[in-house]
Protein backbone atom coordinates (compact mmCIF):
# COMPACT_ATOMS: atom_id res chain seq x y z
CA UNK A 1 0.00 0.00 0.00
CA UNK A 2 1.24 3.48 -0.81
CA UNK A 3 0.61 6.28 1.70
CA UNK A 4 1.28 10.02 1.28
CA UNK A 5 2.95 11.87 4.16
CA UNK A 6 4.68 15.19 4.74
CA UNK A 7 8.44 14.99 5.22
CA UNK A 8 9.23 18.51 6.48
CA UNK A 9 8.27 20.82 9.31
CA UNK A 10 5.18 22.83 8.50
CA UNK A 11 2.37 20.39 7.81
CA UNK A 12 0.58 18.35 5.21
CA UNK A 13 -0.95 20.38 2.42
CA UNK A 14 -1.78 20.10 -1.26
CA UNK A 15 -1.05 22.66 -3.95
CA UNK A 16 -3.79 24.27 -6.00
CA UNK A 17 -2.72 22.16 -9.00
CA UNK A 18 -3.06 18.95 -6.94
CA UNK A 19 -6.49 19.95 -5.63
CA UNK A 20 -7.77 20.79 -9.12
CA UNK A 21 -6.47 17.46 -10.42
CA UNK A 22 -8.30 15.65 -7.60
CA UNK A 23 -11.51 17.59 -8.33
CA UNK A 24 -11.28 16.70 -12.01
CA UNK A 25 -10.69 13.03 -11.12
CA UNK A 26 -13.92 13.06 -9.08
CA UNK A 27 -12.43 12.75 -5.59
CA UNK A 28 -15.07 12.18 -2.94
CA UNK A 29 -12.74 13.68 -0.33
CA UNK A 30 -13.03 17.20 -1.73
CA UNK A 31 -16.05 19.39 -1.23
CA UNK A 32 -16.71 22.67 -3.02
CA UNK A 33 -18.61 25.21 -0.91
CA UNK A 34 -20.04 28.61 -1.69
CA UNK A 35 -18.16 31.44 0.07
CA UNK A 36 -21.27 32.31 2.12
CA UNK A 37 -21.66 28.70 3.31
CA UNK A 38 -17.96 28.41 4.12
CA UNK A 39 -17.36 31.78 5.79
CA UNK A 40 -20.85 32.61 6.98
CA UNK A 41 -23.11 35.26 5.54
CA UNK A 42 -21.34 38.30 7.05
CA UNK A 43 -17.67 37.22 7.04
CA UNK A 44 -17.08 36.72 3.32
CA UNK A 45 -13.70 38.12 2.20
CA UNK A 46 -13.94 40.59 -0.67
CA UNK A 47 -10.92 39.26 -2.59
CA UNK A 48 -12.00 35.72 -3.53
CA UNK A 49 -10.79 35.04 -7.07
CA UNK A 50 -12.65 32.77 -9.47
CA UNK A 51 -9.78 30.27 -9.47
CA UNK A 52 -6.57 29.94 -7.48
CA UNK A 53 -5.06 30.51 -4.10
CA UNK A 54 -6.17 33.72 -2.44
CA UNK A 55 -4.26 33.32 0.81
CA UNK A 56 -2.27 30.63 2.64
CA UNK A 57 -5.36 28.82 3.90
CA UNK A 58 -7.99 29.10 1.21
CA UNK A 59 -8.15 28.11 -2.43
CA UNK A 60 -10.99 28.82 -4.86
CA UNK A 61 -12.23 26.85 -7.84
CA UNK A 62 -14.96 28.28 -10.07
CA UNK A 63 -16.10 30.70 -7.33
CA UNK A 64 -16.28 27.93 -4.72
CA UNK A 65 -14.03 27.30 -1.72
CA UNK A 66 -12.10 24.02 -1.88
CA UNK A 67 -12.40 21.93 1.28
CA UNK A 68 -10.32 18.77 1.32
CA UNK A 69 -10.10 15.99 3.90
CA UNK A 70 -6.83 14.41 2.81
CA UNK A 71 -5.12 15.44 6.05
CA UNK A 72 -6.95 12.56 7.78
CA UNK A 73 -4.84 9.39 8.24
CA UNK A 74 -7.44 7.10 6.69
CA UNK A 75 -7.40 9.04 3.41
CA UNK A 76 -3.64 9.20 2.84
CA UNK A 77 -3.64 5.86 1.03
CA UNK A 78 -6.34 6.98 -1.42
CA UNK A 79 -5.25 5.82 -4.89
CA UNK A 80 -6.27 9.18 -6.41
CA UNK A 81 -4.10 11.09 -3.94
CA UNK A 82 -1.14 8.77 -4.54
CA UNK A 83 -1.55 9.14 -8.31
CA UNK A 84 -1.62 12.96 -8.08
CA UNK A 85 1.53 13.07 -5.94
CA UNK A 86 3.29 10.61 -8.26
CA UNK A 87 2.34 12.57 -11.38
CA UNK A 88 2.91 16.11 -10.08
CA UNK A 89 5.95 15.40 -7.91
CA UNK A 90 7.02 18.56 -6.05
CA UNK A 91 4.24 20.52 -7.76
CA UNK A 92 1.78 18.64 -5.50
CA UNK A 93 3.32 20.22 -2.37
CA UNK A 94 1.30 22.80 -0.47
CA UNK A 95 2.85 25.98 0.95
CA UNK A 96 4.61 24.30 3.86
CA UNK A 97 4.89 20.69 2.78
CA UNK A 98 7.24 18.24 1.14
CA UNK A 99 5.05 15.29 0.21
CA UNK A 100 6.45 11.79 -0.11
CA UNK A 101 4.98 8.39 -0.84
CA UNK A 102 5.85 5.64 1.61
CA UNK A 103 5.13 2.01 0.81
CA UNK A 104 3.89 -0.20 3.65
CA UNK A 105 2.53 -3.77 3.68
CA UNK A 106 -1.11 -3.99 2.54
CA UNK A 107 -2.37 -5.72 5.68
CA UNK A 108 -0.96 -3.19 8.18
CA UNK A 109 -3.25 -0.95 10.22
CA UNK A 110 -1.40 2.33 10.48
CA UNK A 111 -1.55 5.80 11.94
CA UNK A 112 0.41 8.89 10.99
CA UNK A 113 2.46 10.46 13.75
CA UNK A 114 3.24 14.15 13.41
CA UNK A 115 5.66 16.50 15.14
CA UNK A 116 5.55 20.17 14.06
CA UNK A 117 4.16 19.02 10.72
CA UNK A 118 6.79 16.37 9.95
CA UNK A 119 5.10 12.99 9.66
CA UNK A 120 5.96 9.30 9.96
CA UNK A 121 3.87 6.15 9.69
CA UNK A 122 3.46 3.77 12.63
CA UNK A 123 1.77 0.41 12.81
CA UNK A 124 -1.21 0.49 15.19
CA UNK A 125 -0.76 -1.85 18.10
CA UNK A 126 -2.71 -2.59 21.26
CA UNK A 127 -1.92 -1.04 24.62
CA UNK A 128 -3.51 -1.08 28.09
CA UNK A 129 -3.02 1.06 31.14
Amino acid sequence: MKVVINKCYGGFGLSYAALVMLIEMGSKHIKLMSPSDYFGEFNIPKDIPENGEFNMCYKAYKNKIICDNYYEDSRRGCPMLVKVVEELGTRANGNHSDLAIVEIPDDVSFEIDEYDGMESIHEIHRSWS
